[in-house]
């Protein structure tokens, strides 16, 4: 049982800033700036009963967060045209981000099962995150014929998260939250760096085009943990392919054909890496994995339309999904409390598929349009796992029917 108030004060600010240097080169800011302050009061209560109806752990407590955020984001555009007719393009990205987090908890849960002393908690945890991204990308496009193109690229993608988290039991003595908790505080710096190069080929012709796209991804990162008076360090480097075919073809006035495959990877995540025991929750218990390799999927893409953009009518079927070669499972075991201790192990077959479908169409009435949307979207996802040593295999699906009706007034209002 679960029940909560929060509250929300988002504010948000963006614009777009271009110059046309030339006639041949172009320059552009987009920058977006975002503050939030969000505050929850949740109160819980469980309960875990064995199949005879004996109670094995109790929980109950109460819990209020206060987080304040602050991001920025930039993207910066660079176009050059030479008279040669090739191009040049420069795009930089930064996203950064920092969270404050105040929370105070009061939570106690018994065990009547197993040898789990029971854990009551009365603290205060104060969380700082900051998250640094930069992504530099370069390209240079080279035309082969008229309809031929050639295209060079590389970039570069630094990226830095650092969480950390001092913990406060309540003292009795001074009635104030002063002793610090040393198994329920950390921190964690997690830097990884990406150098990336490759060419593609594009064809385009009457009836659409076709483009090739081969290229390398040297990534590797830096884990650092600080957790119990111990320095926990993992460093791994790794050779990613990337690999895109795509087709588009035109069939008639408004019908298209769209396919495309792709083949990829990327590194775990830091909580999925992070070597010691996390406390954070009395009912679990969670370590990463250090020796976790880097995630492998093929994906592909198939959109058919036969769409009017003249009289916003006709219909949409797309489907596609992707398949990982290699990827990353959840492994978990129950103690004789049912306390659960999890962490992470490489597998293969996950993955998700997609199947769906909409129908567009627009009347004009006088100076006045009128126009609907139907739509029908099925999602299946494939999980596999470990729960006490036994591998399982799990399928999550959805289906989301959509209506949308709109109407436009002479094009000076629209109401959706």
């Amino acid at each position: 049982e679960n029940e909560g108030t929060s509250y929300k004060n988002n504010h948000k600010l963006n614009f777009d800033f271009e110059v046309k240097i030339d006639s041949t080169s172009s320059f552009a800011i987009v920058p977006v700036y975002e503050k939030n302050n969000n505050r929850r009061h949740n109160v819980s209560s469980s309960e875990t009963v064995s199949i005879l109806n004996d109670l094995i752990n109790k929980s109950q407590g109460s819990q209020f967060s206060e987080t304040d955020t602050d991001r920025f984001e930039n993207k910066l555009i660079y176009n050059k045209r030479f008279k040669n007719k090739t191009s040049f393009s420069l795009n930089f990205e930064n996203n950064n981000s920092k969270n404050k987090t105040f929370s105070n908890s009061q939570i106690s849960t018994i065990f009547y099962e197993g040898s789990n002393p029971d854990d009551i908690r009365n603290q205060n945890a104060f969380s700082n995150t900051h998250t640094d991204n930069y992504d530099l990308e370069l390209e240079y496009r080279i035309p082969i014929t008229k309809k031929q193109t050639l295209t060079v690229a590389g970039g570069y993608v630094n990226s830095l998260d650092v969480d950390t988290k001092e913990t406060f039991d309540y003292d009795a003595n001074t009635n104030q939250y002063s002793d610090f908790n040393d198994l329920q505080s950390y921190k964690n710096r997690f830097q990884t760096n990406e150098i990336n190069a490759g060419v593609a080929y594009e064809y385009d012709h009457e009836k659409g085009y076709f483009q090739l796209e081969l290229g390398s991804r040297w990534m590797g990162y830096e884990l650092k943990s600080f957790y119990n008076n111990d320095v926990y360090l993992n460093k791994k480097t790794d050779v990613l392919p990337n690999i895109r075919i795509s087709n588009s073809f035109k069939f008639g006035k408004s019908t298209r054909l769209y396919l495309s495959y792709r083949y990829s990877g990327s590194l775990p995540g830091m909580y999925q890496l992070l070597e010691y025991q996390d406390l954070s929750s009395t009912l679990s218990v969670s370590q990463g994995n250090g020796n976790l390799k880097s995630k492998l999927s093929n994906g592909i893409n198939l959109n058919f339309s036969n769409y009017d953009y003249l009289t916003r009518s006709g219909y949409y079927i797309y489907a596609g999904g992707s398949l990982d070669s290699r990827g990353i499972m959840d492994v978990v075991s129950y103690d004789e409390g049912f306390k659960s201790f999890r962490t992470f192990e490489n597998t293969s077959g996950t993955g998700y598929a997609y199947l769906g479908a909409s129908f567009n169409k627009s009347y004009k009435l006088g100076i006045n349009t009128l126009s609907y949307e139907i739509g029908l979207n099925f999602n299946l996802d494939r999980f596999k796992g470990k729960t006490n040593d036994v591998l399982y295999s799990a399928n999550s699906q959805g289906l989301t029917p959509k209506v949308k009706l709109t109407w436009d007034y002479n094009k000076e209002f629209i109401i959706s």
